[in-house]
């Protein structure tokens, strides 16, 4: 008893070492751990080091190299010199068919390619094209053909542009309005031939060099752009394997016959190539007086040859 206040006096407690703990202070610790909210287990360090996903590569555009310009080029020039100008347009629109993949999209492509190939070989028109895949923002997956039609006569100019139309509607049973586009000349052109050819590389690589300033004539570099009579466009990304390409008959192993043996046998034959074939390109001339021939160069600086090329179509 403290005698100033009257009150009992609290001794502090001593704990000794090594004394085991009383029943109900465990059932307290026991009851008090119970009431604490559960944390997650912590990650390990290499985890909780990487706090957002790993970066995702950038799409690039599929630009034309200058070999694929060089594959386009000469499947052109060999067709021009057997007389054979690819001077039709026909844009197949896949997206407009439904297609959504790369994959869907070659498929369809060679149905619609085989189809092509019987529909001429039973006519006794050779099957002669060049092609460019792209991919807008407009107009989604699409490919560009530049191909041999018969024009010279009426009749077989209106059933091929027919057959083209109509095609979706065989091949999905109903009507697709914008799945093709055509343009269909009433007769062949050299100057379309070379005008469609600049149109299908309009995605080519624009910083790829083709000659140095060293070497130029005019001592400026001639990149690859600079060969085509056509506004620089952005293909689009894609992967295909074959970006652009031509058909069996125009294929490098066709030119290194140096004739069109395999066209078809009822066409008459055309003026004898020595084989294998080199194109101009190929043997190192960038000058596109030569390229496309002074017509061409001519015709395109003209009125017609402007108002051609500003309305050829995506």
């Amino acid at each position: 008893m403290n005698n100033d206040t009257g009150r009992a006096e609290t001794r502090p407690k001593i704990v000794r070492p090594g004394r085991t703990p009383s029943r109900r202070n465990v059932r307290r610790a026991r009851r008090h751990q119970a009431e604490q909210p559960t944390s997650a287990p912590s990650a390990p360090a290499s985890t909780r080091a990487l706090t957002f996903p790993p970066p995702v590569p950038e799409r690039q555009s599929a630009l034309i190299t200058v070999d694929q310009f060089a594959t386009v080029y000469r499947a052109c020039e060999y067709a021009l010199l057997n007389g054979y100008p690819l001077s039709s347009h026909v844009t197949m629109n896949w997206s407009a068919m439904g297609i959504t993949d790369e994959a869907s999209v070659l498929d369809c492509m060679s149905a619609f390619t085989a189809c092509l190939r019987d529909y001429l070989a039973r006519r006794c028109v050779p099957p002669l094209w060049v092609y460019s895949h792209e991919f807008g923002q407009k107009y989604g997956w699409h490919t560009h053909f530049a191909l041999f039609l018969p024009v010279d006569v009426a009749e077989a100019r209106i059933e091929v542009m027919a057959w083209l139309r109509n095609w979706p509607v065989r091949q999905f049973g109903r009507r697709m309005p914008k799945a093709v586009r055509q343009r269909v000349p009433h007769q062949h052109s050299a100057q379309l031939h070379w005008l469609l050819f600049s149109y299908l590389m309009k995605g080519c690589d624009r910083t790829t060099i083709v000659q140095s300033a060293r070497n130029s004539p005019d001592g400026q570099p001639i990149r690859l752009p600079d060969l085509i009579a056509h506004q620089w466009r952005d293909p689009g990304t894609m992967n295909f394997r074959k970006r652009v390409g031509c058909s069996q008959a125009l294929d490098r192993g066709q030119q290194a016959h140096g004739v069109p043996a395999r066209w078809c046998a009822c066409v008459p034959k055309p003026v004898s190539i020595p084989g294998p074939f080199r194109s101009t390109f190929d043997d190192g001339v960038f000058d596109v007086r030569r390229l496309y021939g002074k017509a061409f160069c001519d015709w395109i600086k003209g009125a017609e040859g402007r108002a051609m090329a500003s309305s050829t179509f995506d």
